[in-house]
């Protein structure tokens, strides 16, 4: 009868790390020991209390703690004493996923580690790396983590933008109405977008999050970019993954953020059809975490136009680049 072995990854350039190499000789031995223990979850995550890691390592309880303690202060770990739970946030980072069936089997961790608001902040945590993911990945989590990120009904999501309705920020126009809803077309924009690399060390610590307005986002994508394929179709996919691209960041809760971001893209003429293969971008392929970065950071500017077009009037230059600073300081200030 064969063993399944469990395996971590522990970079070697650990010992180049500043934070690593400020701890103490019994910090580091108490770092590694939890991070590569029996018992830890594919989440980076393990129930145990530190009296009982202190006896299985063979150390002083109060010498363990004093340890530990050095590892927390250096926020390589998080620890919730009461709730039992030892979370490591750069644990994902370095073990990610290695297919849609690995994000499948985290779920088994999840309900072993006990609930608190530690937990709630871990799974948001590997939603988020999740969401750098290719689509294949996001339905997987969603599919394992229904149950812990359920999506509003229909009810449920009028309700909520009735409550919003009064505290939207001055001039932000009202959206008009659902519309309609993203379109079946995913163009190849010759990209992968497997292992985006994605900034999810600080993802929200409240717990509540306000339902995604699927139909307002799609309508103002429709308002915003009559140049690109219209949303026609919101399938269950399409809402899970603008669910994730909606839960992954505190400032993109806001209808006021994705008419931002929208506009942002309005000024690229490279997203347009303006580049030497007439590619578009579409709906689909905007939700992706290295697509909305590449547009806040310049990656997507053209200056030099796709052959026999002229370059349109205002967008030389840093234009584009001026213009996508200012929108996303705006949009980072909001959250």
């Amino acid at each position: 009868m064969s063993i399944k072995q469990k395996y971590r990854k522990v970079s070697t350039h650990i010992w180049n790390d500043q934070k690593f190499r400020a701890l103490s000789e019994r910090a580091k031995l108490s770092f590694l020991f939890i991070i590569t223990h029996p018992h830890m979850t594919p989440l980076g995550a393990i129930r145990a209390n530190l009296p009982g890691l202190a006896f299985e390592l063979g150390m002083d309880t109060q010498a363990f703690t004093e340890a530990f303690a050095e590892v927390l202060a250096q926020g390589m770990a998080k620890h919730d004493e009461k709730g039992l739970l030892i979370w490591f946030p750069n644990f994902l980072r370095h073990n990610p996923p290695e297919s849609p069936n690995v994000v499948k089997s985290w779920v088994g961790g999840y309900h072993d580690l006990p609930e608190c608001d530690l937990k709630n902040t871990l799974i948001k945590h590997a939603a988020c790396t999740v969401d750098g993911l290719s689509q294949g990945f996001r339905e997987a989590f969603f599919e394992a983590f229904g149950q812990v990120c359920p999506q509003p009904s229909p009810n449920q999501e009028q309700e909520q933008e009735q409550e919003q309705k009064g505290k939207r920020e001055e001039g932000t126009p009202p959206p008009d109405g659902e519309g309609p809803a993203p379109a079946p077309s995913v163009s190849e924009s010759g990209e992968s977008d497997a292992g985006d690399d994605v900034d999810a060390g600080s993802p929200d610590p409240s717990p509540k999050v306000p339902p995604c307005p699927y139909g307002k986002i799609a309508s103002i994508y429709n308002a915003k970019l009559p140049q690109l394929a219209q949303v026609r179709d919101m399938t269950d996919t399409r809402r899970r993954v603008l669910q994730l691209a909606w839960r992954a960041r505190a400032e993109r809760q806001s209808l006021a953020w994705w008419e931002g971001y929208f506009d942002a893209v309005a000024q690229l003429p490279f997203l347009l059809g303006e580049n030497d293969r007439g590619w578009r971008a579409d709906f689909d392929w905007l939700l992706k975490t290295k697509s909305m970065l590449g547009v806040f950071e310049g990656k997507y500017e053209n200056t030099k136009p796709a052959a026999g077009q002229k370059a349109p009037a205002g967008r030389a230059g840093n234009s584009v680049t001026e213009h996508n600073q200012g929108v996303a300081e705006r949009l980072m200030q909001q959250g």
